[in-house]
């Protein structure tokens, strides 16, 4: 016989205070709770799983590390669920929450396009992940055309190919320390590739890509 389930269901102001009992930090409640109603307290358990206190035996108590907060759950998180989380966040003046607006702000850039580029960066890093060809693979799931000059043909060819994701990652990470030293990287990837014209028309990049205005 099936036993009965007993635990009583929790508001998802009482899942935050059941985090904040055994040492989980928060610098926005609101934002929990936002993230709570929204993903799923049990979705999320996983990822804050590695930050409990491990015992003697290697086994994880209920307790969190000291000092444990919120956002450092995103380091275990896929991209794919990054993506997720983002998507879920609020973005309404009306009741005075942007905070989708409030992320897309460091990278500037509209909160829509943020979000159209985390789902198609979520795209491409599953081709990669099961190894499928992508270097002239034509998208089948692109980023939204934009009206800005810099991304829009003859500067940027077409939006269906690997150069204009690379032009995203390049916008994205000049925000962050690493950014040009990635995009050295990628240049000695790509100079002896791009050698030949057939090779390069196929990734969607222009003759004089490395002087294009969003990757210089």
């Amino acid at each position: 016989m099936l036993k009965p389930y007993r635990k009583t269901p929790l508001t998802f102001n009482q899942q935050l205070a059941l985090l904040k009992q055994p040492g989980m930090a928060f610098n926005d409640d609101s934002t929990a709770l936002s993230y709570l109603s929204s993903i799923n307290y049990y979705r999320l358990s996983s990822y804050w799983f590695p930050f409990r206190v491990q015992d003697s035996l290697g086994q994880r108590s209920h307790q969190f590390v000291e000092g444990t907060h919120f956002w450092m759950l995103t380091e275990v998180m896929s991209f794919g669920a990054l993506s997720f989380f983002y998507a879920g966040l609020q973005n309404d003046k009306k009741i005075g929450k942007q905070d989708k607006a409030a992320v897309s702000s460091i990278f500037n850039l509209h909160h829509k396009r943020l979000g159209d580029w985390l789902h198609k960066l979520t795209y491409v890093r599953n081709v990669c992940a099961h190894h499928s060809r992508l270097w002239n693979r034509e998208l089948a799931i692109r980023p939204d055309k934009v009206k800005e000059n810099l991304w829009l043909p003859p500067i940027t060819p077409r939006n269906d190919r690997i150069f204009y994701i690379l032009l995203m990652m390049r916008y994205l990470l000049r925000n962050v320390k690493g950014g040009d030293e990635w995009a050295m990287q990628m240049n000695q990837l790509l100079e002896p590739v791009c050698e030949t014209s057939f090779y390069r028309t196929s990734m969607g990049m222009p003759v004089d890509w490395k002087h294009h205005p969003l990757w210089r």
